[in-house]
């Protein structure tokens, strides 16, 4: 059966969710303002667990869950979800372009099987980012991201039969540097999607190996994420270990993070690195000659370069 023609019973879906007698009249009542159907489709639109996060997202004032909820719709049927998914299809160079540049993959199952969201924002060569994706291109490959997500969380449910609708994100930031403001332009555009149509999709963000620019970057941005989410997010510089394993379980959590799962997350398959200002060099190499060029690698886990470069002439 399709996913979005499968249906559910009401409470069955919301296993695993503890709802007061209060609540569950809310939820009720919210449902006949929006005329849900009685039977609506497992679909990350209409579902109880759908509802349910934007009730709980808005502090359960049906007023507010309700506003946000019509713009949800209004934004699914204006953006297309439809044409996202074409978009992808027909722009594989530009998707692995950004897969390449900015790693952030699915892997694994906490505690409490919220999917792992394992980002490589201190892998991200912001400077060249910016000059090689637009920010509208960024939005569609993350709208197709979040809409996967919800895929697989949806998934998980019907697996398990108890109601999974949260992400566990593990943050690699080391290597943020100054260049990372390039960035917030694109942090701009998603973080408002993110929380208008997407809410309480978080339960905890571990940002890891943070730098000392971090502060000074997260003040640029701390005004659009939603003070709820804020609370959720955690940053260390070392020592995370103790906590992510409260989370995950040391099978599941990633090597690189102090588990014992071996397999290879955040892997780059290519990587166009840029030199000094965020630019490409450009050099005349005489015959015989050598030229170097020297970086700092700062990844106390074992990373690798892939130097990329083109011969423009070559004389014999």
């Amino acid at each position: 059966m399709a996913e979005g023609s499968e249906t559910a019973l009401s409470w069955n879906l919301l296993n695993g969710i503890i709802l007061t007698e209060e609540q569950k009249t809310l939820l009720k009542r919210f449902k006949e303002i929006l005329a849900i159907p009685s039977e609506p489709p497992f679909d990350g639109v209409q579902d109880d667990i759908t509802l349910y996060r934007f009730l709980s997202g808005k502090k359960w004032v049906i007023a507010e869950a309700q506003r946000q909820y019509k713009h949800m719709l209004q934004w699914r049927q204006e953006t297309n979800i439809p044409e996202v998914y074409k978009w992808v299809e027909d722009n594989k160079e530009k998707c692995d372009l950004i897969k390449t540049l900015y790693p952030v993959q699915v892997h694994g199952f906490d505690k409490m099987d919220r999917p792992i969201v394992y980002d490589g924002l201190g892998m991200l060569p912001a400077g060249r980012f910016a000059k090689l994706v637009s920010v509208e291109d960024f939005r569609k490959y993350h709208i197709h991201f979040m809409e996967e997500l919800g895929k697989t969380m949806r998934a998980q449910t019907k697996k398990i039969g108890r109601a999974v609708f949260q992400l566990t994100a593990i943050v690699d930031m080391g290597g943020m540097n100054a260049s990372h403001r390039h960035f917030i332009q694109y942090f701009k555009a998603i973080s408002k999607i993110d929380q208008e149509c997407y809410p309480e999709y978080i339960h905890k963000v571990c940002g890891c190996n943070a730098p000392w620019v971090f502060p000074g970057l997260f003040k640029f941005v701390k005004g659009w994420i939603d003070p709820t989410t804020r609370e959720k997010i955690d940053v260390f510089s070392t020592g995370y270990e103790e906590t992510l394993l409260e989370l995950v379980d040391e099978k599941v959590l990633n090597y690189r993070f102090g588990g014992k799962d071996q397999a290879e997350v955040l892997k780059v398959p290519a990587c166009i690195l840029a030199a000094p200002e965020d630019e490409l060099m450009e050099a005349q190499i005489q015959p015989g000659s050598k030229f170097e060029i020297q970086l700092h690698c700062n990844d106390r886990r074992g990373g690798s370069y892939r130097w990329c470069f083109s011969c423009l002439k070559e004389e014999e």
